[in-house]
């Protein structure tokens, strides 16, 4: 990667900051366009949730004069011809990609996509990140520009943030179920939801439910009783709040996972201005995997295959837990990779360990 300048440097510590301070997945279109519109300039920015079967937008927000439905639906149509969404979809956490980096002027001008869409639009260069989330769902916020195609330290500055922007997202997933778990959207300091803490930066406990205390007791011996956090959440706090200050800016900050027999805890830290910052704890199972793996289309059998294989169980172990042979599992991996629409055993569990980082 090209070494970022002083002032460049600065400009992604403030993005990054902003993403790790959001807690809710509504606003988290308009953030991320405002932190890649922070590093990059642009005509125009636009966040996009594409459907791929069938085709069409699922969520769309955009800055400056918005599009018109019938420029949308436009767009719709020509979903098929554009390179960069069948790129976000095979690679789901890929770099920074431009238009450029797959077709040249004079190709890109021959497609219908430039012809009813982007020529009328005024749009002759695109650069696009894309975020990972859900099979079938292409996700990324795309630049665009009449004048001047994207250079390669351009590249660079959001390339260096697209980790980031991957962690935010799903740390404002995590915040807005512990919020639908409690049923209400209150305030996070008058009301704290189930599985949540404020915390000081040093590891001071100043507001916690019972759920992450009860949390805590169950996976440390130090447990969350008193108003100190356990010595190794304290030690990854502590690590994660300077990752902000003066860290290293291509680490995102990646929450703890502590481990038990069958269940295992995720600890997320969605910063806060000043000194207190906000803990969200989730627990999940097996069978929770199994459950949220159903969600995706697959049956109870091939969910727990997927969920087994998620944790690292060979098709032979899972065999003798599910009670039946290991031509069999191999049998339920064809239908799991035809249903996630992936091509191998890799990419079904990068795509089931998404759901749950």
């Amino acid at each position: 990667m090209i070494c970022l300048g002083a002032a460049e440097l600065r400009r992604l510590q403030e993005c990054i900051f902003s993403l790790y301070s959001l807690d809710s997945l509504q606003e988290f279109p308009r953030r991320a366009i405002h932190a890649v519109l922070q590093l990059v300039a642009a005509d125009k920015a636009a966040y996009n949730e594409i459907c791929l079967r069938p085709q069409r937008l699922e969520r769309f927000t955009d800055t400056g004069e918005p599009y018109t439905p019938e420029q949308l639906a436009i767009f719709e149509r020509h979903i098929h011809e554009h390179p960069l969404v069948a790129y976000c979809h095979e690679h789901p956490e890929h770099p920074p990609i431009r238009m450029s980096d797959f077709l040249t002027r004079r190709q890109f001008h021959h497609t219908g996509l430039y012809a009813e869409f982007f020529r009328p639009v005024g749009v002759e260069y695109q650069m696009a990140v894309g975020i990972a989330t859900r099979p079938g769902i292409v996700v990324g916020i795309a630049l665009n520009r009449k004048l001047t195609d994207f250079s390669a330290a351009e590249k660079t500055l959001l390339e260096y943030l697209c980790p980031h922007l991957q962690q935010a997202y799903r740390n404002a997933q995590a915040m807005d179920l512990a919020l639908r778990q409690r049923g209400q959207a209150e305030e996070l300091l008058e009301s704290v939801a189930p599985g949540m803490a404020i915390v000081s930066a040093t590891g001071r406990i100043h507001q916690a439910t019972p759920a992450a205390r009860s949390m805590l007791e169950k996976y440390y011996r130090s447990g969350g009783g008193s108003d100190q956090l356990p010595e190794e959440v304290t030690r990854w706090l502590r690590g994660q709040v300077a990752l902000l200050g003066d860290g290293d800016p291509t680490r995102p900050c990646l929450p703890l996972i502590e481990e038990g027999r069958g269940h295992w805890l995720t600890i997320r830290l969605l910063v806060r201005p000043g000194e207190s910052h906000c803990l969200v704890l989730q627990e999940h199972s097996i069978e929770q995997r199994i459950a949220a793996y159903m969600r995706l289309g697959l049956t109870a059998r091939q969910a727990q295959v997927l969920a087994w294989m998620s944790i690292g169980k060979s098709d032979s172990e899972i065999a003798i837990l599910l009670s039946t042979s290991p031509r069999t599992i191999e049998k339920h991996l064809e239908h799991i990779y035809d249903r996630l629409d992936v091509p191998s055993r890799l990419q079904a569990v990068v795509r089931a360990l998404e759901i749950f980082r």
